[in-house]
């Protein structure tokens, strides 16, 4: 899963604690290697809008993709 915090530019992908406690909202996203999604979940008080939402997981299908690769070159 990849999770993606904040509904203003720039997003951050998997903040630490610190910064997910200075941020108002959140979104996690579960991705299956097809890059279908499998679950999401919102976090924090404050709603994402449509906008944001698509803009979050289009960034989370893409980080996911890039993990997958590191992942698949790891011996």
């Amino acid at each position: 899963d990849v999770r993606v915090v904040d509904r203003d530019e720039p997003r951050i992908v998997d903040p630490t604690d610190a910064e997910e406690k200075a941020l108002d909202s959140r979104l996690t996203v579960a991705l299956l290697p097809d890059h279908k999604i499998c679950a999401l979940q919102k976090g924090g008080n404050f709603p994402l809008m449509i906008g944001d939402i698509d803009a979050m997981v289009t960034l989370a299908i893409a980080k996911g993709q890039e993990i997958r690769e590191i992942i698949g070159r790891t011996p």
